[in-house]
């Protein structure tokens, strides 16, 4: 039985609130409005004028539902009936923010050409959280083709809308297109006023923080082609390359490069893109960073560099990436002051981590601390030359040829105070104090400790016994150290 036969069946039919449906709360006027039967809401309007009103489970009214889905007819019989087109759902939302939400722009061009005398007002309606509907135009809806939401939003701009708005959270129409990748409203929003590029929202965001922290590179290019600035930082000291680097979105680091982002941008606590990198385990990323010549000895407030941060959060792909590029011993040559945390090990290093962390990683930089050469021995930068081990030593002399070992990284005493100096040096470049600095950074290098034991207990021998690691305890680096050692003072 069809709709208008059921209906004359029953005349006295109990029509109004009581006619609802107990769960989504719809009466049969929101049916007609859905389904765009202007002849069935007259008839059921006739019946119970209270039916125009009723709302549903989410606040809707009949209007609402024939907005959403672009029904000119119902929409037309419902306003001739007195339905209330300023009406708004429990979030605050008028007919005009649904069919913006819908992209429905022939739909809102008609209510909007019928009501001229509102229309201004309905277009810069503020919901629950004080978005316009060139907001809710901007956000992203799959059921939407771009040329759809464009030309809903210039529908609303002909009527009046602001797109300067700002939301509770101080996001304007472009923040919402830029983290959505809209390119089309981007577009068109620049175009209408590019004042916006400069507009930040309550976290000091531009545009471009959002479509990098979102991995929208198009729209990244975009943005930058369109002249927002590529060094803005926001409240966390934050640049937009901060924020491409800290979700790993390659494409957004890549074209912010191209466009002169600066590559070691400190924020409040120092911490650069190629830390934020490694903390959050971005490879491709951080190898990027590295490639294009971010500098791996920045250290952040409390004195770790991105291959401290690699280590802390167990990225051993990155780690592996720090030791094997051609800046490993740069990587390497760094020392953290941990002397509140434990007295007795007032500095932990990297090759101290990797010992205890990662001794995997850490026997790589045993091997890359041995060199076989034919030259004549040197000794340099705490380095020493001596024969292999005993089971290749006849090779090696019938060969005329040598091991060089590097003990800098398992014997640092006294490189540890020099890595303290090269850091005031990086803090403090410029500064009246840094000539000091530099002069006592010359000066003949003198243990980071006068207490023995403490030399003793955090000496990376100690870390590499602690290990339990048959490798590295065994690794001929770690022989040689402690036969040499055995040998000039009678104990290690």
């Amino acid at each position: 039985m069809t709709w208008p036969a059921y209906l004359e069946a029953y005349p006295i039919w109990p029509i109004g609130r009581l006619a609802a449906d107990p769960i989504s709360h719809e009466t049969p006027v929101f049916l007609a409005a859905k389904n765009n039967k202007p002849k069935i809401i007259k008839y059921l309007s006739a019946r119970a004028r209270d039916l125009l009103e009723v709302r549903d489970k989410d606040g809707w009214t009949p209007l609402m539902i024939a907005a959403d889905q672009g029904h000119f007819e119902a929409t037309d019989v419902l306003l001739e009936l007195g339905a209330d087109l300023t009406a708004k759902d429990k979030n605050d939302r008028n007919c005009i923010f649904i069919a913006a939400k819908e992209s429905n722009y022939k739909y809102l061009r008609h209510i909007l050409n019928k009501n001229k005398s509102i229309s201004s007002t309905l277009v810069n309606e503020r919901d629950t959280y004080h978005n316009s509907p060139c907001h809710e135009c901007c956000h992203i809806n799959q059921n939407t083709k771009p040329a759809e939401r464009l030309k809903t939003l210039q529908c609303l701009t002909d009527f009046g809308a602001k797109v300067d708005h700002k939301n509770d959270e101080e996001k304007t129409a472009l923040h919402i297109a830029a983290e959505n990748g809209q390119i089309t409203l981007i577009e068109y929003l620049t175009r209408f006023d590019n004042k916006l590029l400069q507009d930040w929202d309550e976290e000091g965001n531009t545009a471009l923080h959002l479509a990098a922290y979102n991995r929208r590179g198009k729209t990244v290019g975009v943005l930058l082609h369109k002249g927002i600035q590529v060094d803005e930082v926001n409240s966390k000291g934050w640049t937009a390359l901060d924020a491409a680097a800290a979700v790993g979105h390659l494409p957004s680091a890549r074209i912010l490069l191209e466009h002169d982002a600066p590559i070691d941008s400190a924020d409040k606590s120092n911490v650069t893109p190629l830390h934020l990198a490694s903390m959050n385990g971005h490879l491709e990323v951080a190898k990027f960073l590295v490639d294009q010549g971010a500098d791996v000895k920045n250290v952040d407030s409390e004195g770790r560099n991105a291959l401290d941060y690699a280590i802390d959060y167990y990225h051993e792909d990155i780690v592996t990436m720090f030791l094997e590029s051609d800046q490993w011993k740069a990587c390497l040559s760094n020392a953290t002051d941990m002397a509140k945390e434990n007295f007795m090990r007032p500095y932990v290093t990297p090759m101290r981590k990797l010992i205890l962390h990662m001794p995997d990683q850490a026997k790589y930089i045993f091997n890359r601390c041995m060199e076989v050469t034919n030259h004549p021995p040197k000794s340099k930068e705490g380095a020493i030359w001596k024969p292999f081990l005993t089971a290749t030593r006849k090779e090696l002399e019938s060969k005329n040829l040598m091991v060089r070992m590097n003990f800098s990284f398992l014997d640092d005493e006294f490189v540890i105070t020099k890595y303290e100096w090269d850091q005031i040096k990086i803090r403090d470049q410029g500064s009246e104090d840094t000539k000091s600095y530099v002069s006592i950074g010359d000066a003949d290098p003198e243990p980071y400790s006068s207490n023995n034991n403490v030399l003793n207990e955090n000496h990376p021998l100690i870390y590499v016994i602690d290990s339990r690691s048959e490798e590295l305890l065994t690794h001929p680096l770690v022989i040689a150290l402690y036969n040499l050692k055995w040998n000039k003072r009678g104990f290690w």
